[in-house]
């Protein structure tokens, strides 16, 4: 049952729950019960296991319209609480797909995350998306296609698949670059610095490869976009067809936080009926 006024008792709801329904309420969309409760096992979970601390934006692409799906459950200060839709229409999204991007070349969302200014260093951060398919890019099966991120060249922080094969950098060339090979399959996916030469590549909570060659902090000073990477703040570039559950932006986390922040999302998108 779609909410359009309060429905499910705000007292029943974690404070950053009751604060995601209003925001989508004021946004003009709506959100059924069933969401808002899963949404509160997930936010629940997440603090109960030092995950949301850890996590400065958190976008589940969840409600029963677009206007919903592009309401934020977290953002940090200073920037929006939705996320800015450039080329999705209404059809592009529903709750057990998720938001739905394609080869046209003409979509991506803007998050107004800027790593040089909400993160203190590259070598504690993180980026995730839960990726309900495997992401092509119009015209060549080979060419780079965006999960998110950002680039000034130099410094760079997005994930991106070209061919079969994984990659997530943090920082400069020489910073670190991890990669899956044979990444072909949907699901979580989380790049994570943790230290000074230790960052990792998780796919569905486990360990896909390490980085120790690191020791620098650059960071871009562009925006993260979703469905494309920001290349300079002025050119939103390798757009693909993602169809995206999820995508979070913030601190380091380690394989035990990995673990626990995965099950918590799994359960999430299971409850949503959209797991994969």
């Amino acid at each position: 049952m779609p909410i359009i006024g309060s429905k499910l008792a705000t007292s029943k709801l974690d404070t950053d729950v009751a604060n995601f329904k209003n925001r989508i309420i004021a946004d003009g969309g709506t959100i059924s019960n069933s969401s808002l409760q899963a949404h509160n096992t997930f936010v629940k979970s997440l603090k109960l296991g030092g995950i949301w601390d850890k996590c400065l934006e958190i976008a589940t692409y969840a409600g029963n319209d677009l206007n919903a799906a592009l309401v934020k459950l977290k953002y940090p200060s200073g920037i929006q609480s939705s996320l800015t839709n450039v080329g999705f229409v209404n059809a592009d999204y529903s709750e057990i797909t998720g938001l739905s991007g394609d080869t046209s070349n003409t979509k991506y969302l803007k998050t107004g995350f800027i790593p040089s200014v909400q993160l203190t260093s590259s070598l504690d951060a993180h980026l995730s998306v839960y990726a309900r398919n495997t992401v092509a890019i119009s015209g060549s099966g080979s060419a780079p296609f965006a999960y998110l991120g950002c680039n000034n060249t130099t410094p760079r922080f997005y994930l991106f698949r070209q061919t079969s094969t994984l990659t997530g950098f943090v920082g400069s060339s020489t910073e670190m670059s991890v990669t899956k090979s044979t990444a072909t399959a949907p699901g979580h996916i989380l790049l994570s610095t943790v230290s000074s030469n230790l960052g990792y590549l998780f796919y569905n909570g486990n360990v896909e490869t390490t980085d120790t060659s690191f020791t620098t902090n650059a960071r871009p000073t562009c925006e993260v976009s979703i469905f494309s990477y920001d290349n300079g703040g002025t050119q939103f570039l390798l757009r693909s067809n993602l169809i995206c559950g999820m995508h979070t932006i913030g601190y380091g986390l380690d394989t035990n936080q990995a673990t626990i922040f995965y099950n918590a999302v799994q359960a999430l998108q299971t409850a949503l009926g959209r797991q994969v």
